[in-house]
């Protein structure tokens, strides 16, 4: 019997490739589902526009997945799916605790840009579980001008969060939702 494991899968479209959203999906679920996962979540965060440009592209279309599988599925999508795919700017995928099935704070985000609402605002993370990659207006306040991780003695954080919070910039810049430094055009 294999073991299932909770993963999250961000993946970052070319935008020229965009028609082929639908395809992608597909090919995703279809993967999990072979290997007798299930999808908890799926996202489409439409496109964006990427913090710093990758292979000189600007926009990505973002996909967001949250699988229970077993890693056979998972890596069938990194060796078959991402390796020879051109249409794949970029991919995370992060092994998780537990799955996931309540809609990100990104998400959350874009429904209320488009209902012309507001979230309440959130300046600080109260936890170390409440720390996200995908807070980028969060992360942010803990970033200098110079694009440094503010140290937890001006934060006042407690040792634990504030590991939690740099691990998260690290993630959110490597998923071009935050710049790794002021100078990106």
């Amino acid at each position: 019997m294999q073991v299932l494991n909770s993963y999250e899968i961000l993946t970052l479209v070319h935008p020229d490739h965009s028609e082929q959203i639908n395809e992608i999906i597909d090919k995703h679920k279809s993967t999990i589902l072979q290997h007798n996962g299930k999808i908890d979540r799926l996202e489409d965060w439409g496109r964006r526009n990427l913090a710093y440009s990758i292979n000189n592209v600007k926009k990505a279309h973002y996909l967001l997945f949250n699988v229970t599988s077993p890693f056979d599925a998972i890596d069938d999508l990194e060796k078959g799916f991402y390796k020879h795919n051109e249409s794949v700017l970029r991919h995370l995928v992060l092994k998780l605790q537990k799955p996931i099935t309540e809609k990100s704070f990104m998400m959350k985000q874009i429904e209320a840009e488009a209902n012309d609402t507001r979230l309440p605002k959130v300046t600080s993370f109260k936890s170390k579980d409440s720390v996200d990659y995908k807070s980028k207006k969060i992360l942010k306040n803990y970033i200098m001008e110079t694009g440094r991780i503010v140290p937890s003695r001006l934060t006042n954080t407690p040792m634990l969060v504030q590991r939690k919070i740099s691990k998260a910039i690290k993630l959110a810049r490597f998923a071009a939702l935050l710049p790794y430094c002021d100078r990106h055009d």
